[in-house]
């Protein structure tokens, strides 16, 4: 994958692959979740996706926008390695962690928003 900068179809969409592990999912999963489109990424770099057939898209979701830093970014895998390795997960509305402050004050620092104080108050 890296290296690519453009899509290249191997197959049709969805290809002979990816329409196997569709029907697979639909034998064993719940009709409540709704998929969009008849896609079975296999691994992606930047803003390529590879599908199972072998077929490179670009990737137009942006992590369903919540992180438009691309697929296997060097410095997000890194990070997300690091703090793996400290504490993998612990809900912030339960618990003070101060890395969650501590995201908050930087954040604050780089995003003013101004008429917003400490606690969520305006």
């Amino acid at each position: 994958m890296a290296g690519l900068t453009e899509p290249h179809l191997q197959t049709e969409l969805p290809g002979p692959r990816a329409r196997e592990l569709i029907e697979a999912d639909a034998r064993v999963t719940s009709p409540s979740l709704p998929r969009a489109y008849g896609l079975v990424p296999a691994r992606g770099a930047g803003a390529m996706v590879e599908d199972v057939d072998g077929n490179v898209l670009l990737d137009f979701n942006a992590g369903i926008a919540v992180c438009s830093t691309g697929h296997s970014h060097p410095k997000v895998v890194e990070a997300i390695t690091e703090q793996a390795a400290r504490l993998l997960h612990y809900s912030g509305t339960d618990f003070f962690l101060p890395l969650y402050a501590e995201t908050c004050e930087r954040l604050k620092r780089i995003a003013p928003w101004p008429g917003i104080t400490p606690g969520g108050s305006t």
